[in-house]
Order: structure tokens, then C-alpha cells, then sequence
């Protein structure tokens, strides 16, 4: 598995958008 190294943007976006969903609500 190269997630990490094949997109490690993709990953930080996706955290991104967790931390996002979370917080508006």
C-alpha cells in the first residue's frame, strides 16, 4: 500500500473534510 506516498494530499484533504464534517455538526 502506497497511499501515503502515492497521495499524501489526498489523504490530508480527506482528514481535512472530517474535521470539517465534525465541526459543522
Amino acid at each position: 500500500m502506497k497511499e501515503k506516498q502515492a497521495d499524501p494530499i489526498k489523504t490530508f484533504r480527506a482528514q481535512w473534510a472530517v474535521m470539517t464534517f465534525y465541526e459543522r455538526f
